[in-house]
């Protein structure tokens, strides 16, 4: 039997996040502990029109839901039972919760049930929650002590929890693109209060931790209020080195590599056990160009380390660029001699010695590999393309065979033995190939450039037309340009070669609403397409819709990061909309990346700073 649980709505001046996760909590218990088919609804808004849009939760209404919406819900999907529910704040932490389970084909409800939530009651009450809904999904769910359903028997503990929960859940559902006006502020605060009252619960330190993992990762929020609020976390745990390895992620991200291994050595104070500490400590220093520190860390974490010793990639990077190749050979030679069945080990020691030259002698290791190693497969995945590479296609195919048997649904493997069929000169066989990785579900970049691929062998003469139509763009000839790619939208709306040139052609007629349209198809077949945000930035910036334009390139530095020419019209934007602070960061970070290089862009950052070219 299959249950949709709605969020619950939240009454007038009553948190809505404690009402979404109210409802996400019950039902994400009764899947667990019952394996019941119970699914929770979300309901988000689209914020923009742009080719990712951000979105935002929504509260859909400030009493219990008409019977519409259920009958609707009945309609969309094939579930036995709907559940909903409205959450009313009474006063601080006091709160009551109407629930009501709904079967297909009743417009009355089958129960209506209402709890009372505060800190002395919310765990009781939501054990009842819970049990009913469990109920109606046919399955029971065990009376278990409240530190087994909840984790913990602090009721305000868990309320704050799921108030600051609600953060995490939402940057997960939306992929990060949140609402502008988004802060993960207050939820890192509930989730450090309900840290406070139960400090033998894990669940908002972990919590917390993931929050400012998102955060970090997805540049949402200030690096003010992360840094504030893993501080804080520290301060409350000061033997738990988890929130000072975060911190170190933060303060990595920002550029601050000094502030990263200071509080990495922290970390290893409070556990001196743990290899990946000095490992992350080393990486820092590497950054900080500081080899010498970075060597002496990696060594020991490698100490430390079992078998397969992750720090020795990290060390072998070290050593090469100090001009120290030919030491490394030796470290992967050692695992060898340790373990000879160790199949990753041969093949780390075949590339350091063609890293070093010693191109004759990698291929021997390669050989021995395979020879020695029981378990090859490993060997042969990476051995393949080497052979590919030297034009001995048969063999090469026949060890792309082998690891397909094993990993068929491996994407890029499918991909490196197309490429390998069409330099052995088999192009027929390659298309029905690309179609079996279509179907994988690669992600979007990389299906954009299987389409294009498979588009060039199936239709070369529509393909030529494009190419045509390239010929006229760089003659100038746009209007010639157009008139060939206009009537490709049809035939090749799958091939995004033909939208960039399209959007490029459009821009450099003046036709800049169809540009912007084509750029934005262009995104959405290919996020990860550098020269969409170009052309995307002319069309809207000629349009004088600068804000779109600013939330646009912020995306495309997510898909295409450290795009200077994405950097640069994100940094023009933001000092079109008066972003001063944020512009200058941006001019200067490109400044610093470039290093000295690219003299000639240096009016486009002066721009951006907001000065005057003379």
């Amino acid at each position: 039997m299959s249950i949709a649980v709605l969020p619950f709505n939240a009454g007038p001046d009553t948190r809505p996040n404690l009402a979404r996760q109210l409802a996400a909590y019950a039902a994400e218990i009764v899947r667990v502990r019952t394996g019941a088919e119970v699914n929770s609804v979300n309901y988000l808004v689209r914020l923009d029109e742009s080719p990712n849009p951000r979105l935002a939760n929504v509260n859909a209404a400030e009493v219990l839901n008409e019977y519409q919406m259920i009958e609707q819900l009945f309609e969309q999907a094939d579930i036995a039972v709907a559940v909903d529910g409205l959450l009313v704040e009474n006063g601080e932490n006091d709160f009551t919760l109407t629930i009501r389970h709904f079967e297909r084909g009743n417009e009355t409800p089958t129960s209506v049930d209402e709890y009372s939530l505060t800190p002395f009651t919310i765990l009781n009450s939501m054990k009842d929650v819970i049990v009913k809904l469990a109920a109606s999904a046919g399955q029971k769910v065990d009376e278990t002590k409240d530190e087994e359903l909840f984790g913990t028997t602090n009721g305000l503990a868990f309320q704050k929890f799921l108030e600051g929960f609600d953060a995490p859940t939402y940057i997960d559902k939306t992929q990060g693109r949140v609402a502008e006006e988004f802060s993960p502020e207050s939820a890192c605060d509930v989730l450090i209060e309900a840290a406070e009252l139960d400090k033998e619960w894990e669940a908002p330190y972990i919590a917390l931790l993931q929050l400012c993992r998102m955060c970090i990762q997805g540049q949402i929020g200030t690096a003010e209020i992360t840094e504030k609020a893993l501080n804080k976390a520290i301060e409350l745990f000061p033997e738990d080195e988890r929130a000072m390895v975060v911190l170190a992620e933060l303060y990595q991200a920002i550029g601050n590599f000094q502030g990263a291994t200071d509080v990495l050595e922290k970390a290893i104070k409070a556990n001196d056990k743990e290899p990946a500490l000095l490992t992350r400590l080393g990486i820092a220093q590497a950054s900080m160009n500081m080899p010498v520190n970075a060597e002496r860390n990696f060594r020991a974490a490698l100490a430390m380390e079992g078998e397969d010793k992750p720090s020795l990639d990290f060390l072998a990077q070290v050593l090469q660029q100090t001009g120290r190749m030919h030491e490394v050979p030796a470290l992967y030679q050692a695992q060898i001699d340790e373990n000879a069945q160790n199949g990753g080990a041969y093949v780390k020691l075949a590339q350091a010695l063609a890293g070093d030259g010693q191109i004759d002698e990698a291929l021997k290791v390669f050989e021995k590999g395979i020879e020695t190693v029981t378990e090859n497969l490993v060997i042969k995945r990476f051995y393949a393309p080497v052979l590919a590479q030297r034009e001995d296609f048969d063999r090469a195919m026949d060890f792309y065979e082998d690891c397909l048997d094993e990993a068929p649904a491996d994407v890029q493997l499918n991909i490196e033995y197309a490429q390998t069929l069409m330099a052995a000169g088999r192009q027929f066989e390659v298309p029905k190939i690309l179609r079996e990785v279509l179907n994988l579900n690669p992600d979007q970049n990389t299906r954009a450039n299987l389409l294009a691929w498979l588009l060039e062998l199936e239709q070369p003469k529509r393909v030529e037309s494009v190419g045509n139509a390239q010929k006229k763009l760089e003659a100038e000839d746009f209007q010639g340009a157009l008139r060939d790619l206009k009537p490709m939208k049809n035939w090749l709306a799958d091939y995004w070669k033909m939208w960039a040139l399209l959007a490029a052609a459009l821009n450099r007629t003046g036709e800049f609403e169809e540009a912007e349209e084509t750029a934005k198809r262009l995104i959405d077949l290919f996020p990860g397409c550098e020269m969409a945000y170009a052309e995307l930035a002319t069309a809207l910036g000629n349009q004088g819709k600068d804000e779109e334009c600013y939330h646009a390139m912020r995306f495309g530095l997510t898909q295409c990061q450290g795009s200077i020419p994405i950097g640069i019209n994100l940094g023009l934007a933001a000092r079109r909309l008066g972003q001063e602070d944020e512009a200058n960061a941006i001019a200067a970070g490109i400044r610093e990346a470039l290093a000295g290089q690219q003299p000639e862009i240096e009016p486009i950052l002066a721009e951006i700073e907001g000065k005057t070219v003379v």
